[in-house]
């Protein structure tokens, strides 16, 4: 797949809004943690970019598997390999209707949000987003919502696909605070004829990452918690796309994988255990969003929506392209 080519979005002259759009199902639910301590911790979203220090000077070499998770990828498929002791947690929310049993779900999309962004929630479901009930799309773990625990977060959004929606082609993960073009996630599928049976991870490629070491980064890991001098290439957490059958890989290995505060990264290492190669995806944008509110008709998500207004904007925008056929450069 050459996500990086020209191509052109053909949009379906269909309410997208609606749970069933011909032969196309697409799904939607919102992915919260509860607090079980003194409060709610609202997360800011941020790019999860390890960038390479300016001053770093050793050759990158955490391309292929090092080491990270010490069970190989045969001895984990023979079953020889013991499981980490990663904790489990339970639903205290569970949105376990919203994939109907034998239904043929072409697109899921997940949305990371904190317990506390309910605005963001809602703007969500008024617009690109698909109404599953009165917040009966929501998925929630007895574990506290904390930046430290978007791996937690990460890892339930795939073990609740894998129990409850398995049957969904391709996923797409994204935060609250993503404006997600269904019409072009929808044609950019299609028109790449990605197979769900093969390999797919793609987003906002991250190629040569580097552990963070300055004390007052939010991404600051100590050597003591990661003694390596790199992270595997591993795609973004702001927007995510997946397909079934990495999805079904990703549960099957994560259990393998030592802990990392970071979700990005941790599918990273999930990846690269897997020989899994991330993929660039150009049409998912988390740069800042521009002033120019025609930019979202060019992706299939986009950072930078935190207001009610710049989510109508988006979605008149994106409405009005199921009668349109727009080239992208």
């Amino acid at each position: 797949m050459n996500s990086g080519s020209s191509f052109k979005f053909k949009w379906f002259n269909s309410c997208f809004r609606n749970l069933s759009a011909g032969n196309i199902r697409v799904q939607l639910v919102v992915l919260n943690s509860l607090c079980l301590v003194l409060m709610v911790f609202a997360l800011m979203y941020t790019n999860n970019v390890h960038r390479t220090p300016p001053s770093h000077s050793q050759p990158y070499e955490c391309k292929e598997d090092f080491g990270y998770g010490k069970a190989s990828l045969e001895e984990i498929i023979s079953g020889t390999a013991q499981q980490l002791d990663h904790p489990n947690f339970t639903y205290i929310r569970n949105a376990n209707k919203t994939c109907i049993p034998n239904s043929d779900v072409l697109l899921l999309i997940l949305v990371k949000s904190a317990v506390g962004h309910f605005r963001k929630r809602q703007y969500i479901r008024e617009t690109w987003g698909i109404e599953n009930g009165l917040h009966e799309d929501l998925i929630q773990q007895n574990f506290e919502d904390s930046y430290v625990n978007n791996t937690h977060k990460i890892k339930m959004a795939l073990s609740w696909i894998s129990e409850y929606c398995k049957q969904a082609k391709y996923i797409l993960i994204v935060d609250d605070d993503m404006y997600v073009n269904i019409p072009n996630t929808i044609s950019f599928i299609l028109q790449e004829a990605i197979s769900p049976d093969e390999d797919f991870y793609s987003g906002h490629l991250v190629p040569e990452p580097y552990p963070d070491r300055c004390l007052k980064s939010k991404h600051f890991i100590s050597k003591t918690q990661y003694p390596f001098a790199c992270y595997p290439p591993y795609i973004a957490g702001g927007s995510i796309l997946l397909n079934k059958y990495t999805v079904e890989q990703f549960v099957r290995v994560m259990q393998f994988i030592p802990y990392l505060p970071f979700d990005d990264v941790f599918l990273g290492f999930i990846a690269q255990k897997l020989g899994i190669e991330p993929t660039k995806n150009a049409y998912i944008s988390l740069e800042e969003r521009t002033t120019n509110a025609n930019d979202i008709k060019n992706f299939i998500s986009q950072h930078g929506y935190n207001t009610n207004i710049l989510f109508r904007i988006a979605y008149n925008n994106t409405h009005m392209q199921m009668k349109t056929v727009i080239k992208l450069a």
